[in-house]
């Protein structure tokens, strides 16, 4: 009887690891939009169905392309690409570029 209650506290163990890893998966942007929040810019994020995406600089748009893997996102949008970290309700981007300028964004 100790052996089939170990055994089962083992099994209650695993699942729950298991269901936590599973948690730690890539961040979902599909359906979301992100506003400019650190006031160098009023740009918006739209993301669509992967990989499609919209940059909104008032009435402009530029589409592009975006890839997710945990919780970075790199995005690509008229030969240029900048890669970037999700923490909550918060998306900053690095231009690696010769500038090499940071931007925030905010879930909206």
């Amino acid at each position: 009887m100790k052996n089939y209650v170990k055994w089962l506290g083992l099994i209650a163990l695993v699942a729950v690891i298991g269901v936590s890893l599973a948690a730690c998966g890539n961040v979902k942007l599909e359906g979301t939009s992100w506003k400019q929040s650190d006031g160098k810019d009023d740009w918006t994020l739209v993301f669509s169905s992967p990989p499609n995406m919209t940059v909104h600089d008032g009435p402009d748009r530029e589409r592009g392309t975006y890839a997710v893997s945990g919780k970075k996102v790199t995005i690509m949008v008229d030969g240029e690409t900048v890669t970037g970290t999700i923490s909550g309700n918060t998306l900053t981007l690095s231009d690696d570029g010769v500038v090499g300028d940071t931007y925030t964004f905010t879930k909206q």
